[in-house]
């Protein structure tokens, strides 16, 4: 049996290279999400039910990034959502790198299944104006996907971007690249509350399964959205390096007083409720949406927990932006595509693991 060798973020540092980028906010962090849709940071919330409603959404992309609402209400309830950020006002002099549409609105995105109803979902948001759709499964590369996106192109042809996932391997990349896809969704297993890889013994860490979908699609121009596994600001930078155009985050963004999970309080301090996609108790509503029986044989993927509240959205961004501009200005890239080319990935030990953090001092 051969075994090949895969790594994640942790297994890896980019190594400094000459620069002639006088300061990191010279660099240039603003790219593509789809075929039809920039970002002015490469940084979008992910469509899960504790993280991303309307009040994320418009936070979002006030900053610049966009949100993907998520599928596990009635669909009816999504496209209020979308008609709230679509109808949302703001001053473009207060938010001058907010991402808008054609005539001035804010983006957005909302995410779907491909149960029987799928089509009448995207006919619903289509007429509150979506910007682009998310087919939203956990094994994108299958039959039934495959129907779904043929099935989507067939009614409503290029009327939206329309953006698959999730997948990690480059056979699926190259499968649903020729199907006239306008993004595709990299990450099996790795989000901090999903537990496939521990349950179904399933995944490709996620900084192998990046660089594996962009060498399949070099021939195209289809963007990769990097989805879990970031914990750090440099994990994001390591990302892209690999090839993302864009990074999702749930995590991290559920820690903002603008996720939409539920605020818990224990011992004086404020939580928020966050869920994966495939815990029990999300899995259930999406049953309930799609008038399935749920059934004891289904093994869920994903569990429940709590997050801090730290902060508003914008300070959460902050410091993640920050970082990938330092990346950017180390390796002598002035925007993310030259970051793609100039990068150069070097194994570390535990020990490197070890030194990469801080140490010896006591911090206050």
């Amino acid at each position: 049996m051969k075994i090949k060798e895969y790594l994640t973020f942790d297994d890896v540092l980019i190594q400094p290279r000459y620069s002639s980028i006088k300061s990191r906010l010279d660099t240039d962090i603003r790219t593509k999400l789809s075929t039809h849709i920039s970002l002015n940071i490469p940084i979008i919330s992910s469509n899960m039910s504790s993280v991303t409603e309307s009040k994320m959404s418009i936070a979002m992309a006030l900053e610049g990034g966009v949100g993907v609402l998520h599928r596990f209400k009635d669909p009816k309830y999504i496209a209020k959502e979308i008609k709230i950020v679509k109808d949302f006002t703001f001053d473009k002099n207060e938010f001058p790198i907010a991402n808008t549409d054609s005539k001035g609105r804010l983006i957005v995105g909302a995410s779907i299944g491909i149960r029987e109803n799928y089509l009448k979902s995207i006919e619903i948001f289509i007429k509150e104006n979506i910007d682009f759709i998310v087919i939203d499964v956990a094994h994108a590369h299958s039959l039934y996907v495959i129907n779904a996106i043929k099935a989507i192109k067939r009614e409503f042809g290029n009327s939206f971007d329309l953006i698959v996932g999730n997948i990690a391997t480059k056979e699926a990349a190259k499968d649903l690249a020729s199907l006239d896809i306008d993004a595709i969704k990299v990450g099996i297993g790795p989000g901090s509350v999903c537990t496939t890889r521990m349950v179904a013994g399933v995944g490709v860490p996620q900084l192998s399964a990046i660089n594996e979908v962009y060498e399949a699609l070099s021939n195209t121009n289809i963007p990769i959205i990097a989805d879990g596994g970031i914990r750090y600001p440099a994990d994001i930078s390591k990302a892209i390096a690999a090839g993302a155009n864009t990074i999702m985050l749930g995590n991290l963004l559920a820690k903002t007083t603008e996720s939409a999970g539920d605020i818990v309080e224990v011992n004086g301090v404020l939580y928020k409720r966050y869920a994966g996609g495939s815990s029990e108790t999300e899995m259930r509503k999406r049953f309930k949406i799609d008038k399935r029986e749920w059934s004891s044989k289904i093994a869920p993927e994903g569990i429940e927990g709590l997050v801090k509240i730290e902060g508003s959205v914008a300070e959460i961004l902050n410091p993640l932006t920050g970082g990938l501009r330092s990346a950017l200005s180390y390796t002598n890239s002035k925007n993310i595509l030259q970051f793609h080319k100039n990068v150069i990935f070097i194994r570390i030990t535990n020990a490197s693991l070890k030194e990469n953090g801080v140490h010896d001092v006591i911090v206050k």
